[in-house]
């Protein structure tokens, strides 16, 4: 099909292709208003250690310490990922917890947690369970340990915000749809007619 036969069609449909584009652009102001509003939290865990240890090999006692704390930043991760320790923390938070939690290691000793919750009080009092099972679990490990210089997590207040598509991120994602879906309905209409 040439260019031209295309325009023209396009010509022709331009009032089928503008109540789609409408449609659509409508359909997007009504989702701003009725989208679901969650508020993210981001909670920061840093692994560090209850105390020092003396060697007399201090070229590789840090390499091995971070590399320690390295592996012990992933089994928080791992933790984090388990049926069992979503349920603690569920349990501690009380209702309105979600389970859905998301923890990544982005150093060796630097562990970034984030979840989503209806509520932001909700969010906060879930920081503070999942803090408080984590720092249980690491004792748990820490009692079977005869190193006194075990590890321990420490963390801040969790950073809670409200999370919502933008007016013009909807409506430009309104556009492209109703741009596509216009596109396709003014081809569709076309060949019908002409094979009819």
């Amino acid at each position: 099909m040439e260019l031209k036969k295309i325009v023209l069609i396009f010509s022709q449909e331009k009032k089928l292709l503008g109540t789609v584009l409408v449609l659509f652009l409508v359909l997007s102001w009504l989702f701003y208003f009725v989208q679901p509003r969650y508020y993210r939290s981001d909670l920061m865990v840093n692994v560090t250690r209850l105390g020092t240890q003396k060697t007399d090999d201090y070229r590789f006692d840090e390499f091995y310490r971070l590399q320690a704390d390295e592996r012990f930043a992933d089994t928080v991760v791992r933790w984090l990922e388990a049926p069992r320790i979503r349920e603690d923390i569920c349990r501690e938070t009380g209702a309105g917890c979600n389970p859905k939690i998301r923890a990544r290691r982005l150093s060796s000793q630097y562990v970034a947690i984030s979840y989503k919750t209806k509520e932001k009080e909700v969010g906060i009092k879930e920081a503070q369970a999942l803090f408080k099972v984590l720092r249980k679990e690491t004792e748990k490990l820490n009692r079977y340990q005869k190193n006194k210089n075990w590890f321990t997590l420490v963390t801040e207040e969790p950073v809670v915000k409200l999370t919502v598509w933008s007016k013009g991120k909807i409506l430009i994602t309104g556009l492209i749809l109703g741009l596509f879906f216009g596109f396709w309905s003014v081809l569709i209409k076309y060949y019908w007619n002409k094979s009819v």
